[in-house]
């Protein structure tokens, strides 16, 4: 594994070489004429470098990626959403998300319980959805917050501790158990 800055006409980019297969980061970084911003530049992408190193390094020793942290939950459902057809739960979440948010975006890292319980309260009663999309759009964010901990990016998933919107059972599902019981009490007297 290493990762080294390189340059390529004037720009600075981050030449990346992780489990067998190598990758440039662009840096967005020009190099100036000026000796002093030259050096300023330098020290800028070093310390790029050096949080890049961080990240790949969390990966494979299982530690905390306190920069990815730092993500917001929109983002990181975003990244998430692009995988997913726009029929999924997650990429439909984002809307409810960002209405509930109001333009202030909470990290990965201060979600919280309170946060979840708040986010779930304002999915049943807010938003005017029937209570299976609420328990599902909720069950997005969770799924979130379980990758995010997968990846160590926080240290456990907040929402294991808050109870989940209850899904109803569906009318068709109400209408096949009471065929099954009638079927059931039917075959007694057989």
């Amino acid at each position: 594994m290493g990762v080294n800055i390189r340059e390529k006409r004037g720009k600075l980019y981050l030449d990346i070489y992780h489990q067998g297969q190598r990758q440039w980061d662009a840096l967005n970084l020009v190099i100036p004429d000026n000796p002093i911003e030259k050096k300023e530049v330098m020290r800028l992408a070093r310390v790029a470098k050096a949080k890049r190193e961080q990240q790949l390094f969390s990966g494979e020793w299982n530690v905390l990626d306190h920069v990815g942290s730092r993500r917001t939950l929109y983002s990181y459902l975003e990244e998430m959403a692009k995988t997913r057809s726009n029929n999924d739960r997650v990429p439909r979440v984002l809307k409810y998300l960002r209405e509930y948010s109001g333009g202030a975006l909470i990290s990965l890292g201060e979600v919280n319980e309170k946060w979840i319980r708040n986010f779930q309260e304002h999915m049943e009663h807010d938003t005017g959805l029937t209570q299976a999309s609420a328990a599902s759009y909720s069950q997005a964010v969770r799924m979130a917050l379980n990758q995010a901990m997968r990846e160590n990016i926080i240290p456990r998933n907040p929402a294991d501790a808050v109870k989940a919107i209850p899904v109803p059972e569906s009318d068709r599902g109400l209408f096949d158990r009471d065929v099954r019981m009638e079927v059931a009490n039917a075959q007694k007297y057989l």
